[in-house]
């Protein structure tokens, strides 16, 4: 029998795609989406995702579709930005 993998509690993000990636959902900070979409199904409930440099403009703009996941109530229940040094955290709860 398989076992299955240990529920995730606490997952952090602070990665970057290289920048010559084949897939642009790949590239850069754009890979937050992708590593949160690929754990999801191994969270626990209630779990906490911290994500960071999420604050500086340019994350928005290179990587906004991370903000349209973790901010989605269907899936998430709370997602709020802290701003604990100049490039920020997004805290998320599952």
């Amino acid at each position: 029998m398989a076992s299955q993998p240990a529920p995730i509690d606490l997952l952090y993000l602070d990665a970057t795609g290289p920048k010559d990636h084949p897939d642009p959902q790949q590239r850069g900070k754009r890979i937050y989406r992708s590593l949160l979409e690929t754990a999801y199904p191994y969270l626990a409930d209630g779990a906490l995702i911290v994500a960071h440099d999420t604050v500086p403009d340019w994350f928005t703009k290179s990587a906004g579709e991370y903000f349209e996941l973790c901010r989605d109530g269907s899936r998430f229940r709370d997602s709020v930005e802290v701003r604990i040094d100049e490039m920020g955290l997004e805290v998320t709860r599952k």
